[in-house]
């Protein structure tokens, strides 16, 4: 139930962004297609020191380096289709510090598993003055996931406010089965706390 609220909220912030993107251009918004293309910019600042972003900026150093990148998380690390082949060895030759998470963009996919590994990474690299760059193929779904979850797990947010955060930033929309995930994981820390 919870997660349709989410999906709710993320369906009607896309809705709007597709709207003001066919007003500008002059064409008459259509009902039914919420779905824009991938975000604008390559990546985006969603909280201090986490950018997070597609492939493009993964794979050029130079602009990691431009950007004080310190720590990379690559949501979508493999070698098959809507992935992306980086690993510690890509990096090799940086001072850039690495953790893949081999994700599928599917529904069923255990996202969950990778919450609490990339939580303690990002944390981590906050808390020595680092700048992370989480990524997935778009940016959007397995990477948004993740930061998330991150905010949910360090920073004490709810999932709503996790996603309301992010999604002022950049246009996130993690698949369903990522959603009820991070619903769920909502659960086991509001009884934590």
């Amino acid at each position: 139930m919870y997660e349709e609220v989410i999906k709710d909220y993320l369906t009607t912030k896309r809705q709007e962004i597709h709207d003001s993107r066919k007003k500008l251009a002059g064409a008459q918004p259509s009902p039914w297609a919420f779905i824009p293309a991938e975000p604008r910019e390559n990546f985006n600042e969603v909280y201090p020191g986490i950018l997070l972003g597609n492939y493009f900026i993964a794979k050029n150093k130079e602009e990691l380096k431009r950007k004080n990148v310190t720590h990379v998380v690559n949501c979508a690390q493999g070698t098959k289709s809507n992935q992306i082949n980086t690993d510690e060895e890509y990096f090799s030759d940086t001072d850039i510090k690495f953790l893949g998470l081999e994700a599928l963009d599917v529904e069923r996919f255990p996202m969950n598993k990778f919450f609490q590994p990339a939580a303690d990474f990002i944390e981590e690299a906050l808390a020595s003055k680092g700048v992370v760059y989480v990524h997935c193929m778009s940016g959007m779904s397995r990477s948004g996931a993740i930061v998330l979850s991150y905010l949910m797990i360090k920073r004490g947010l709810s999932v709503m406010d996790a996603v309301k955060l992010v999604r002022d930033k950049r246009e996130i929309f993690p698949n369903d089965g990522f959603l009820k995930q991070l619903c769920e994981l909502d659960q086991q820390l509001q009884q934590q706390r």
